[in-house]
């Protein structure tokens, strides 16, 4: 995971972007799918939420993802840090954990 944040001129902190990577095998695709979807339309109807992307690789000539594997992004936008730590302790991201 890496997470940016700035703090305004005002000291009220700017919104929280978050990158992750996730390399998924090839017999766990479907239910990793499904639980992305299920938690990217959990955040979606978050207002703290500006932004929530699940993206795969596309090939190229120096792709991750192979025949065993699969390249995964996850980009984030919230309103706060807090906003962000709300949803990962939210009961849909702790199911999605398991």
């Amino acid at each position: 995971w890496k997470i940016w944040t700035n703090m305004s001129s005002d000291d009220k902190p700017t919104p929280v972007r978050v990158c992750a990577s996730f390399h998924v095998r090839k017999p766990a695709l479907p239910d990793f799918c499904e639980a992305a979807g299920r938690i990217a339309m959990q955040a979606g109807l978050d207002e703290q939420c500006h932004a929530f992307h699940v993206q795969r690789e596309i090939g190229w000539t120096r792709q991750i993802s192979t025949q065993a594997q699969s390249l995964f992004m996850l980009l984030q936008e919230w309103d706060s840090p807090e906003a962000l730590e709300q949803h990962v302790r939210s009961p849909e991201a702790l199911l999605d954990e398991q």
